[in-house]
């Protein structure tokens, strides 16, 4: 909060690494679950009610990978490129 980290343990029955799979039990009324937004579509997103709303995560690493090669498609540099921007314009 305001900059300052505050560690919080977390202690469940369900665990899951799956965002889809966290977000069917959050509106399911199972418990609470911390999705970004952009995982969040319009209809989940209308039945989950924000808590904490003025406290944030820690930001995630997104990394992307590929085989190396001298050359690879346009195609991919220009997804890297996209998902680069898309990801800074979050901050």
């Amino acid at each position: 909060r305001e900059g300052e980290p505050k560690p919080v343990r977390v202690d469940g029955r369900f665990e899951s690494d799956s965002a889809p799979a966290l977000l069917e039990a959050a509106v399911a009324g199972l418990g609470i679950v911390l999705a970004p937004d952009w995982c969040l579509s319009d209809g989940v997103r209308d039945q989950l009610v924000p808590v904490l709303p003025e406290w944030t995560a820690r930001g995630a690493e997104v990394w992307a990978l590929w085989p190396s090669a001298r050359h690879f498609p346009q195609r991919v540099r220009a997804l890297l490129d996209a998902l680069a921007q898309g990801i800074a314009g979050q901050d």
